[in-house]
């Protein structure tokens, strides 16, 4: 069976619940116990953990230290995945709510070797609507066609992992998801659907609140109606407005994370050939029946 790591912070709520989860689901499962970043006695171990000039020359800010400690906390994972030889492991983070079903996609031995990220959860990014493998008679695999941000519940190959140690040297260089473009490094990624977890983090993120401190605002948006606004963003994002300013002084990381995003949504207006993620985060289609309470939960 796929091994289960849990990264958390001891003793907190989430640790709790998602310890009782899996235990429910007779599941074995291993925790990996992350650096608290709201803590301050924290703040000089993370420092050194962190190249400060290369995030920064990616990213156009700062990046706190819960994102710190998230991004680090996967990292020491995939360490530990190539030290001990594991092929494949399931990365939770401690907001996942997985599916009964857990146990037999982790049981299933046939999963497609070639593809090195499989997640069973996506905020964002497009993937290609035609799946690429059908599994158990219920689970489809889809190939992404771009970046995803999927990192709170996905399956990772040892090769994804020594890769993205040899890239990053060990240290935090970037956003959590992920640290390097998979397409340039010939990482394959993809999502299963329908998702057999659910990220129930009661709407609330140290790491989403402290990143929005640090990311700039515009004002004017308050006043522009949101059809507007998403019309002009996408020319904004399309002319590449944000890399010229310098807002994301790094052309690699901008294509990626925005403007091959902005492509994939005009491609899919007349192919009709993807899947936008954002638009199956919040639908019941795309979830399996014992996670649908959960969703309900947390659209109220």
């Amino acid at each position: 069976m796929i091994p289960i790591f849990i990264l958390t912070i001891k003793n907190s709520k989430r640790h709790k619940v998602i310890k009782l989860r899996l235990k429910k689901l007779k599941v074995k499962h291993k925790f990996f116990y992350g650096i608290n970043g709201k803590d301050k006695i924290n703040h000089k171990f993370l420092d050194e953990k962190y190249d400060k000039n290369k995030a920064e020359s990616t990213l156009g800010r700062k990046m706190p230290y819960t994102e710190i400690s998230a991004a680090y906390g996967h990292l020491s994972i995939y360490k530990y995945i190539a030290k001990k030889n594991i092929n494949r492991a399931l990365i939770l983070e401690d907001d996942a709510w997985p599916s009964k079903s857990l146990k037999k996609i982790l049981e299933y031995k046939s999963l497609p070797k070639k593809i090195d990220i499989i997640g069973l959860n996506c905020y964002d990014g497009f993937v290609l609507k035609k799946p690429i493998f059908n599994f158990l008679n219920k689970f489809n695999i889809h190939i992404a066609e771009t970046h995803l941000i999927n990192i709170s519940a996905y399956i990772i190959s040892q090769n994804a992992c020594k890769l993205i140690l040899k890239k990053t040297k060990g240290k935090v260089i970037s956003v959590p998801d992920w640290p390097l473009d998979f397409k340039r490094n010939r990482i394959i990624s993809s999502i299963i659907l329908p998702y057999p977890v659910i990220i129930d983090d009661k709407n609330f993120s140290y790491l989403r609140n402290d990143r929005a401190i640090l990311t700039p605002k515009s004002k004017l948006k308050r006043f522009i109606p949101a059809r507007v606004i998403n019309f002009i963003s996408f020319l904004f994002y399309i002319f590449h407005i944000p890399y010229i300013n310098g807002r994301y002084p790094n052309h690699q990381f901008y294509k990626e994370h925005f403007f091959d995003k902005k492509i994939a949504y005009l491609k899919n207006v007349i192919l009709k050939n993807q899947l936008n993620t954002k638009n199956l985060l919040l639908n019941e289609d795309f979830y399996l029946n014992d996670l649908i309470f959960k969703l309900k939960n947390r659209t109220k």
